[in-house]
């Protein structure tokens, strides 16, 4: 049952992935399935899994000061893989209630909704995917993005987090809906396009409204059984509303980027993916306000995939849409993800993200930049067939050159320190198969 959750976290990690990268982020890698001629009629079997949890945690130098807050949390999970080989469909759901403990410290709500799609035949390979989310601040570590609430340990194929510059509490609903085509010309060289868009807005008028849509196309050829060179063009225009950091309504800038990629599966449990290229950037702007850049982006990424430890790092380099905190801003960003099983009933798990952010808009104010890191440690025990129970710290750290600025960016170093027991039944085969 684990082995199936952690796939199916990690295939709608990836298909969220392009919620903030414009470019030289690598292509959507859909995990191997056996294609054939036709679709054929639809399998209604599948196999389903779900897990309830409790935990409480404390959060301690919270909000930039030296306050100690807690919280007693209700998690769930669930996800459903249909058993199609040609045509699987994927949904997850993880969400949870954070009842404070601590006065004039919110409670809360956190959910995250994912479905993917995937139809294949012998010349096509199509994806589509939708992920959605409510969180009360930005995303941190772990599937839901929620420090200390047990679900360090997703192993994804991208470990670059979402947002690059942290905020304080901020509700916030995320949405990116996503597609990919790819066309085999030959056995070795393909064609692929891709898009997705994507929307963040902020619930309490503390962070600035955005939105990104991008498309990719591109060549690939498989030199051989390990190597794969590529091509591609990408175009991504973020939109902005109305902020108090510029004066001109309806602000936007494009990019635009040809990368070269690389691909290499190095032995059979490792792989990697490279890519770079010019990434020119402008804006609707006629103050001089975002003036037109010419940058590299460029992003690299190997994983790691044994019997008993997963792995995965990575770096990017290139424009994003700022985080909520910034009108637009360029980011060198480098993840990592590892999980171990030690033995039949211990596993840890460790994830870490940092960031150094520049701001693009130029105005009076400086120009502010941002280092941030946040990466947490998670150690879990088997308690029977069922139930497990969990201990995880997670670090959050930010400085920022100008907090004139910035509008509610995160300042200072949090503590989060998380203890939980999860109830996860065995897998639920259901339907046909």
């Amino acid at each position: 049952m684990k082995k199936t959750l952690l796939t199916t976290l990690s295939l709608l990690t990836v298909f969220a992935g392009p919620r903030i990268y414009s470019q030289a982020a690598p292509s959507v890698v859909v995990p191997p399935i056996q294609t054939g001629p036709s679709l054929g009629a639809p399998q209604l079997g599948g196999t389903l899994n779900y897990s309830l949890g409790a935990s409480e945690t404390v959060l301690v130098g919270s909000n930039g000061n030296n306050g100690t807050t807690s919280s007693t949390n209700i998690i769930g999970t669930a996800s459903l893989i249909t058993a199609s080989e040609t045509h699987p469909t994927s949904l997850l759901y993880s969400g949870g209630y954070l009842f404070s403990n601590t006065s004039g410290q919110p409670s809360g709500t956190f959910q995250n909704l994912g479905v993917s799609q995937v139809l294949s035949t012998r010349k096509w390979t199509l994806v589509a995917s939708d992920f959605v989310s409510y969180l009360p601040s930005s995303p941190t570590t772990g599937f839901s993005g929620v420090a200390g609430v047990g679900d360090i340990g997703t192993i994804p194929v991208n470990p670059i987090g979402s947002q690059s510059v942290l905020s304080y509490y901020s509700r916030r609903v995320m949405n990116t809906v996503s597609g990919s085509a790819e066309y085999k010309l030959t056995g070795s060289t393909s064609i692929e396009a891709s898009g997705f868009y994507t929307i963040q807005r902020f619930l309490s008028n503390v962070g600035i409204d955005n939105s990104q849509a991008s498309a990719t196309v591109g060549l690939q050829h498989r030199i051989d059984a390990r190597d794969s060179v590529g091509v591609n063009y990408v175009f991504s225009r973020f939109n902005y509303g109305t902020s108090p950091l510029f004066t001109q309504p309806n602000l936007y800038f494009n990019s635009h980027g040809v990368n070269a990629t690389f691909e290499r599966a190095l032995s059979k449990r490792f792989s990697m993916n490279l890519s770079a290229g010019p990434q020119w950037t402008n804006s609707s702007s006629s103050d001089g306000s975002f003036p037109s850049r010419l940058n590299v982006s460029i992003g690299a990424f190997v994983n790691y995939r044994g019997e008993r430890t997963q792995a995965s790092l990575g770096y990017y380099r290139g424009a994003n849409a700022g985080s909520g905190v910034l009108v637009g801003a360029s980011t060198d960003n480098v993840g990592v993800a590892v999980q171990r099983q030690l033995d039949r009933n211990w596993s840890g798990s460790i994830s870490g993200n940092y960031a150094h952010t520049s701001g693009l808009l130029v105005s009076s104010l400086p120009q502010p930049s941002t280092d941030s890191f946040y990466g947490g440690l998670q150690l879990s025990r088997r308690l029977g067939r069922n139930f497990s129970t969990y201990l995880s710290y997670t670090a959050l750290t930010q400085s920022i050159s100008s907090v004139a600025g910035t509008l509610n960016a995160y300042n200072g170093v949090t503590h989060v320190i998380g203890i939980g027991i999860t109830f996860a039944p065995s897998s639920i085969h259901i339907g046909r198969h």
